[in-house]
C-alpha cells in the first residue's frame, strides 16, 4: 500500500507482536515462522495475475481487521485472526 514505515497500522502491529504475541505460548515460534515463510508467500502472490487484488484483500482481512481488534483490546482475537489468515496463505501459496 505504500504506507510509511511508521504508519499507525505497522506501529500497532509491531507493538502487538512484541508486547503480546511474543509473550504467548508458541508466540516466538509463530513470529519466527512468519519471518521464514512470508517472503515465499509474497513471491507466490507477486506471480499471480491478480496480485494487486490479493493484497487489497489481505490488507482488509489481516491488517485492518487485526488493528481494529487490537484497538478494541481484543488481543486474543487479533492473534487468532493473524493465525487463521497466515495458515490460509500457507495452504494457498506454499
Amino acid at each position: 500500500r505504500g504506507l510509511p514505515d511508521n504508519c499507525l497500522e505497522l506501529a500497532t502491529l509491531r507493538t502487538f507482536r512484541d508486547s503480546y504475541l511474543a509473550q504467548q505460548e508458541n508466540g516466538e515460534e509463530m513470529i519466527k515462522k512468519y519471518y521464514e515463510t512470508a517472503p515465499c508467500i509474497v513471491d507466490a502472490i507477486n506471480q499471480q495475475k491478480d496480485a494487486k487484488a490479493i493484497y487489497v484483500g489481505l490488507y482488509k482481512s489481516l491488517v485492518e481487521r487485526s488493528v481494529d481488534l487490537i484497538s478494541e483490546g481484543k488481543s486474543s482475537e487479533a492473534a487468532d485472526n493473524y493465525s487463521n489468515v497466515f495458515q490460509e496463505l500457507q495452504r494457498k501459496y506454499l
